[in-house]
């Protein structure tokens, strides 16, 4: 194992005439089971279950879930929620996994989590508490672009101390759970 916290997590939730399941498996995937009155679960519906799951899973600094659309409950469906966290964007992927036999109201959903780089303004604001962490007095913080969700991927940026410009390195070394884990170093 690399160090990512694992765990499970199960609660239930009832939205309206939904109850929902949810597993939360840190390493970014969800067993969800919805029961529901209809085939349609509507795009407020959704959100709401993934803000719940978000909540209950323990993560603070999250923005409320957006869904562009409701979800069908057919093998396959699926629909993309976003969300932000601490200022990174995570994507929320909903699949239909299964749905109910005659008579049932059971249809199950996988979720998983896919990171979204890390957007520069963001990348610079962090980098630069990092090295302001260490002691060296930061002025300035600039960065080259947006840092991939791929490890071992590069980006570099400039902190300025004291007038003078210093190189720093910054590399993608995990993924957890949708969220980019970086280091830094001298470039």
């Amino acid at each position: 194992m690399d160090g990512t916290r694992r765990g499970l997590i199960i609660a239930a939730a009832v939205l309206g005439s939904l109850l929902v399941t949810f597993a939360l498996v840190f390493a970014g995937v969800v067993a969800v089971t919805l029961i529901h009155r209809s085939a349609d679960i509507s795009p407020a519906q959704v959100a709401r279950a993934v803000d719940d799951e978000v909540r209950i899973g323990g993560v603070t600094g999250a923005t409320p879930a957006r869904c562009p659309s409701g979800l069908r409950a057919e093998v396959g469906r699926s629909v993309r929620c976003s969300v932000t966290v601490d200022g990174q964007p995570v994507d929320v992927i909903i699949e239909v996994a299964s749905v109910p036999r005659p008579g049932g109201r059971e249809i199950g959903y996988g979720i998983r989590l896919e990171p979204n780089p890390i957007p520069k303004v963001l990348l610079e604001r962090r980098v630069g508490a990092m090295v302001g962490a260490s002691g060296i007095p930061v002025e300035a913080t600039t960065c080259a672009g947006d840092l991939p969700p791929v490890l071992g991927q590069r980006t570099s940026c400039t902190v300025t101390s004291a007038g003078a410009p210093l190189g720093v390195a910054v590399v993608t070394t995990g993924i957890d759970g949708g969220m980019i884990r970086f280091g830094i170093g001298p470039s």
